[in-house]
């Protein structure tokens, strides 16, 4: 059976003015193709990591 999953939290205040001020700030930029290959190394990395027998 599966676990239960938890409410996802709800943002007020200061946090919600936060997080909207940094995703306005981030929205519509591109990533360096330095930071893309280390994103895809990090995850080739992680992906083998998560390697279960089955």
């Amino acid at each position: 059976m599966a676990t239960p999953i938890a409410p996802t939290p709800t943002l007020y205040g200061k946090d919600a003015d936060r997080f909207m001020r940094i995703r306005k700030e981030n929205e519509g930029k591109k990533l360096s193709d330095e930071e893309m290959a280390k994103i895809k190394s990090d995850s080739a990395i992680f992906e083998q990591w998560l390697t279960f027998p089955f």
